[in-house]
């Protein structure tokens, strides 16, 4: 009986383990979020659940550096439940705490210095004004809803039907574009290239 030798097992073994990546990037169950498309039946444009986990590359002179949103777990703020997420970048090897609340509309509101600012309507009208805000960095921004239906190309995917927020600050604008049932696709800093969502 004649045996494979070591190149052809190896081969074989290398051969497994791309297929079963892609798999579970590739949606094994029908319904879960990928890079490319939103978790089926959820509504949020920017799931909230421990243990979700967004990781993104920066668009610009950043050597491949990556920024990554972690929910770690949640917590009781002046009697109200926030999603507790842990945001790091590689960019400037710094982390900051954010806290988020979505309620039964699904309007997501962040906690900034104790007070609760509107970070995203769950059911968003084009040109609908989001108030000034500060954000985590404490960079002052107007924002509203640029549209409902826009669409962007990043090196992963084409996404359609994206909510598009648009801010503008003393000197700086920018957009981000959500998608339900997966969360911020991409900035004018970065582009989303792997997520968790439950």
């Amino acid at each position: 009986m004649k045996f494979p030798n070591i190149l052809t097992i190896i081969s074989l073994a290398g051969i497994l383990f791309f297929y079963s990546s892609c798999a579970k990037e590739g949606d094994p169950d029908g319904g879960g979020a990928t890079v490319c498309k939103g978790k089926t039946g959820e509504n949020a444009y920017f799931p909230m659940a421990v243990g979700n986990k967004w990781v993104y590359d920066r668009n610009y002179n950043a050597s491949n550096k990556k920024d990554s949103y972690t929910v770690a777990d949640t917590q009781v703020i002046s009697g109200k439940t926030y999603f507790h997420i842990h945001f790091y970048t590689e960019l400037t090897l710094s982390d900051a705490e954010r806290y988020f609340r979505i309620d039964a509309s699904n309007n997501i509101y962040e906690l900034i210095s104790g007070t609760e600012h509107l970070f995203l309507p769950g059911n968003p009208v084009a040109g609908q004004d989001l108030g000034n805000t500060y954000d985590f960095q404490n960079v002052g921004w107007d924002r509203k809803v640029f549209s409902v239906n826009g669409t962007i190309t990043t090196d992963n995917c084409t996404y359609t039907n994206c909510l598009v927020i648009e801010n503008t600050g003393s000197s700086y604008s920018s957009k981000e574009y959500y998608i339900k049932g997966l969360g911020c696709v991409y900035t004018i800093d970065y582009h989303l290239t792997t997520v968790t969502v439950k």
